[in-house]
């Protein structure tokens, strides 16, 4: 794509039929830099159902695939997009016209380019912005688990071998609202306290553990659980690397902040402004730390309802969560 582009006159247009991946994320950092700077981003199509985009049904794809059109100028004050079913609907897709600003994150280097599939999806990224800080500029920090379990099994032992290790958290172990480790799911593992663990285990502490594998096709893209320090008398804790955990950056987080965290992320606001940033199979903390997110007032005040009404359910999360930040 980038040798089409600078190979193009003035004016000159180039389709692609990609994967979305490109729109996001800091690998492709420098080429939608580039494209960005070279061209206009003119068009985008995108399709809804994944599983239904390809003729062959034994395939199993798990990109999310758009097409694009680009145009050898500066870029245009608006971006049309469309969006359709699958392949075979193309011609009777759902068009929409957004200004730029909307759809390219210009505010950054980074240069994200979101998709909203629907013009619902639009008022979503819209209403988005009233959260005025990016997660980056907030009092938290969010890392992927730094586990690497091909690179550490010498630590990774049964459950019944408790002493000198901790639990390790999976993938598995991550509901709405709450981590659950109790050694009775056939996945759970523990973590020995061999010699340099430090250099992969975290002072216990109160977490949020955020899920980083998911497709566009699950019911929720986003599922987040509080990790409590107390459920362990250990001074360490082990996360794997297919999760990822947020904390403060200043202090230590408390439970009324992690409960308002991990219900932000399982709103159902923030899982379809999220389908309109990635189309990835995987939840980087790249992609979450630059979206919109309230700030620790707000956060604190979602905290205390969550925790008061001891709210597990999706519908009273969402009217919380919206109610709070008048989404």
């Amino acid at each position: 794509m980038a040798i089409a582009i600078n190979c193009l006159q003035q004016k000159g247009q180039l389709i692609s039929i990609t994967p979305r991946s490109f729109t996001n994320g800091l690998y492709f950092k420098g080429f939608r830099n580039y494209i960005l700077n070279n061209s206009s981003l003119s068009l985008i199509h995108i399709f809804k159902r994944r599983d239904k985009l390809f003729k062959d049904k034994l395939s199993s794809v798990l990109q999310e695939n758009i097409i694009c059109s680009f145009i050898k100028e500066k870029q245009n004050s608006c971006i049309k997009i469309r969006s359709s079913e699958c392949a075979e609907t193309i011609n009777i897709a759902e068009e929409n016209i957004y200004s730029n600003n909307l759809i390219i994150a210009n505010s950054s280097c980074d240069r994200m380019i979101k998709i909203p599939e629907t013009a619902k999806s639009a008022s979503i990224l819209k209403s988005a912005k009233k959260l005025e800080s990016i997660f980056s500029d907030t009092d938290y920090y969010i890392s992927t688990g730094p586990v690497v379990e091909h690179r550490c099994r010498e630590y990774l032992i049964s459950i019944t071998n408790i002493h000198n290790s901790v639990p390790l958290y999976r993938h598995h172990n991550i509901t709405t609202l709450e981590t659950i480790w109790n050694g009775l799911h056939k996945k759970d593992v523990r973590f020995k306290l061999a010699d340099n663990h430090e250099k992969v285990t975290l002072p216990n502490s109160n977490y949020v553990l955020l899920r980083r594998f998911s497709t566009k096709d699950d019911n929720k893209r986003l599922i987040a659980g509080v990790y409590n320090k107390n459920e362990f008398n250990n001074d360490f804790i082990a996360f794997g690397n297919k999760i990822n955990y947020i904390g403060s950056k200043n202090k230590k987080l408390s439970l009324v902040e992690a409960y308002g965290i991990a219900a932000v992320f399982n709103s159902s606001f923030m899982d379809d402004y999220f389908r309109c940033v990635s189309g990835n199979t995987q939840v980087n903390a790249t992609e979450i730390r630059m979206m919109y997110f309230p700030n620790k007032e707000y956060i604190i005040k979602i905290g205390k309802k969550i925790i008061k009404h001891k709210c597990f359910d999706q519908s009273k999360i969402d009217h919380i969560v919206n109610t709070e930040l008048n989404l």
